[in-house]
């Protein structure tokens, strides 16, 4: 039975990296027992089948290609089990001041493209809320473009 359930987790890990918890949920969810479950994580772990750093880096790395801030990061990584000090060491080394806002001002350029005006800026600005910017960053970076103006 033990084989079925590593099975089930190799099958299930197929296509991309998941989280420990993200695997002891799954296979919860196909009946195993909880002994099974843990001699197949030790399994993965053992062989590096499941690499929560490798994990947090590849979310980090996909979420910004999404246009996602550090903040919807950090959440949605929390929400995969990944450890505390694995997402503040990721997103220390994906975004610091200047890249973070950066990738916002790139955010926004996308909406305000049409022109700006003070109906465009608030909705960049909900945009970039949205996607997980911290506070500052949206501040500082429409008003850069209510400063200037039009010139995108």
């Amino acid at each position: 039975m033990a084989r079925d359930c590593r099975d089930t987790a190799m099958s299930y890990m197929e296509y991309r990296d998941r989280s420990i918890l993200e695997v002891k949920e799954h296979l919860k969810s196909k009946g195993f027992c909880e002994d099974e479950i843990s001699e197949t994580l030790d399994y993965l772990l053992e062989f590096h089948y499941i690499d929560e750093e490798r994990y947090c880096e590849n979310y980090i790395r996909y979420g910004r290609s999404k246009g996602k801030g550090p903040i919807r990061l950090q959440q949605g990584l929390r929400e995969k089990g990944i450890d505390s000090s694995l997402i503040q060491a990721g997103l220390e080394e994906a975004f610091d001041g200047a890249m973070e806002r950066e990738a916002a001002e790139k955010e926004a350029k996308k909406i305000l493209s049409g022109g700006i005006d003070e109906k465009t800026l608030a909705r960049a600005a909900r945009r970039l809320a949205g996607l997980g910017y911290h506070s500052s960053v949206i501040y500082d970076v429409i008003g850069h473009f209510r400063r200037s103006g039009n010139d995108i």
